[in-house]
Order: C-alpha cells, then sequence, then structure tokens
C-alpha cells in the first residue's frame, strides 16, 4: 500500500470556497465511504493564502473529514504568489513522507477509483499531466522547454524532493532588480523549470500527458460523464464565446456550474461503477498523434518596412475591431 497525497491549491474566496466544499462533498466523502475498496491510503490537503496569520504557514484539521488538512500560507492572494504558496505547502505536506503526489486546482474532478488503479504502473521521478505547455519568452533561457499544466500534476517522492530543492532561487524571483529569469512568475512555470534544474538536459522523457476530458459548456445534462479512462475531467466553466479556459478567476454565474458537474459526475461513478481489473498505462496515456498541441516560438529578422509596417497595419486594424 502505497501512501498519497491529494492537494488542492485555493483561494480564500469564491468560486474557490464553493468548488472545496465540493471536492470535499464528492472525491473525499466518496472515498472515505468506500475506502476499503482502495489499494493506497489517501490524505487530502486544501491550501490557500492568508495574509494576516501570525507564521508563514499555519495548518488545521478540517472540522469534516479527517484525512483533511487546512493549510493557511502566509501571502497576499494573487496569480503571481501561487509560486510562494505551493512551495510552502508543499515543503510543509512533504514532511509527511508520501510516495505519490496528485497537485489539482479547484476545477478539477478526479477519478480516484482510476487513479488507485493505475498509479502502481506509473514511472518514478516523473510527472504527469493533463497537459504539456511551452515557455515561450525569447528573453529566457528556458524559451521552448516543456512543463506539465498546473490543472493536474501527479509526481512521486523523487521528483517531488528533485523540485523542492531548485525552488528557492525562484522565490520573488519576479521582484529581482538584478536577474530576471524570463519565466511567467506562476506556479506550474516555475514548477516546471524547477523539474528541469532537477532532472537535467533529457527532462522532456520524463513529462507525460494524461488523456483528460474537458467540460466548459453551461448545460449539465444527461449527456454528462466521465469517460473511463480519463483520471482527470476539467469542469471549468466558461461563457461559449471564450476560448481561453482561464479567461477568469473571478466569481460569476458560469463558475457557479462546476460544483454541479462534480456531484454529477461522482454519482455517475457510484451508479455506474467502472471495472478497472485489467487497466494498462497505456489506456489512461494520450495517443501521441492526437495529443494536443502547444506553441513552438521562433525568431527571425525581418525587414522593418516590407515585413513589419505590413504586419502591423493588419494587427492595429484587428484591435480596433475587437
Amino acid at each position: 500500500m502505497e501512501k498519497i497525497a491529494i492537494m488542492v491549491m485555493a483561494a480564500n474566496a469564491e468560486p474557490s470556497t464553493r468548488n472545496l466544499e465540493a471536492i470535499g462533498d464528492t472525491l473525499i466523502k466518496y472515498y472515505n465511504d468506500n475506502k476499503d475498496r482502495f489499494k493506497h491510503e489517501y490524505d487530502f490537503y486544501f491550501y490557500w493564502c492568508e495574509p494576516l496569520i501570525d507564521e508563514e504557514v499555519e495548518m488545521e484539521d478540517s472540522d469534516v473529514y479527517q484525512n483533511l488538512k487546512l493549510i493557511k500560507v502566509k501571502e497576499e492572494e494573487s496569480v503571481y504568489r501561487t509560486f510562494e504558496k505551493t512551495i510552502k505547502a508543499f515543503d510543509l505536506i512533504e514532511k509527511n513522507k508520501y510516495d505519490w503526489y496528485v497537485r489539482m486546482n479547484i476545477s478539477m474532478w478526479l477519478n480516484i477509483d482510476l487513479l488507485d488503479a493505475v498509479i502502481d504502473q506509473f514511472n518514478h521521478n516523473c510527472i504527469y499531466g493533463n497537459a504539456l505547455n511551452s515557455f515561450v519568452n525569447l528573453n529566457s533561457s528556458y524559451v521552448d522547454d516543456l512543463y506539465v499544466r498546473g490543472d493536474l500534476m501527479i509526481f512521486d517522492s523523487t521528483a517531488m524532493t528533485g523540485m523542492l530543492s531548485q525552488a528557492l532561487k525562484y522565490m520573488y524571483s519576479d521582484i529581482n532588480m538584478k536577474v530576471r529569469d524570463g519565466i511567467d512568475h506562476v506556479d506550474d512555470c516555475l514548477l516546471g523549470a524547477c523539474f528541469i534544474d532537477y532532472a537535467g538536459a533529457n527532462y522532456y522523457e520524463n513529462l507525460y500527458m494524461l488523456s483528460y476530458t474537458y467540460l466548459p459548456d453551461f448545460n449539465v445534462d444527461e449527456n454528462l460523464k466521465p469517460r473511463m479512462y480519463h483520471i482527470g475531467t476539467r469542469v471549468k466553466t466558461v461563457p461559449p464565446n471564450e476560448t481561453y479556459s482561464g479567461y477568469s478567476w473571478d466569481d460569476n454565474e458560469w463558475r457557479k456550474k462546476d460544483v454541479e458537474k462534480m456531484h454529477k459526475l461522482t454519482n455517475y461513478i457510484i451508479e455506474h461503477p467502472f471495472d478497472y481489473k485489467s487497466i494498462k498505462m497505456k489506456d489512461v496515456l494520450i495517443d501521441k498523434a492526437k495529443a494536443r498541441q502547444t506553441l513552438f516560438i521562433t525568431a527571425s529578422s525581418q525587414d522593418v518596412f516590407k515585413c513589419f509596417h505590413k504586419f502591423l497595419s493588419e494587427k492595429r486594424k484587428v484591435w480596433q475591431n475587437a
């Protein structure tokens, strides 16, 4: 039996607090109600920022679930402090010596039955996630390197220790007045840089893309159900005219649908349990021929008048008509 920590990055505000309650009512309750069916042991952690607490990091027990801990980090809540928040939480959680770690956000529904069935087939010293993104800043030495998107990251204790060993140099690096790393100062980008620094030149061979489901639609009907071999289902609801899934962190009517989706997916699993007796690693990995594409950045020297003027005239027209 392996010990697994499921860690949810959150904020002490809506829609986060509402989604955390739903994660407790679905994922954690489902695991606790069916604990005798699982091969492995799971603990859960919710972590967010509280700038006025006394200590750098404070952890307390949940009033609802015995295997849930609540971690408060002394930082201002901001997307640009998600890395500091995460590293401080990770550093505390790692002291409990887990075999595997699952980091997810408040918009993720986790098929814990599938995770439990397949995680002992995962390779050590690797990171698994729903998507691989690329660094896109040409001024950074990390341009066109890859990292795992932060909505779902699964890795073992070796990778956790390795990333933490590299984290200090990136803490608050966005305010360094002498040297800038050129990396967007957000958690998944900087965790990716930590893994690169730790794992070395062939790090990319240790990044794996999982099959996953994305459910952005407002309507929740009988057709909404989990896919059998998708560990993660992203339930962040966005307006139909938005193509960017991270369009807003603010609360709105759309985000209230996240909770409904979590409950519907969990109820489906309760009523129609999947059989994972014959599960293989290949079942949960993305078909490389159908994998989600990511940006590859190149640069070339061009004539200011022939190229730039023509491009900029069209660019400004688009902006003015938007």
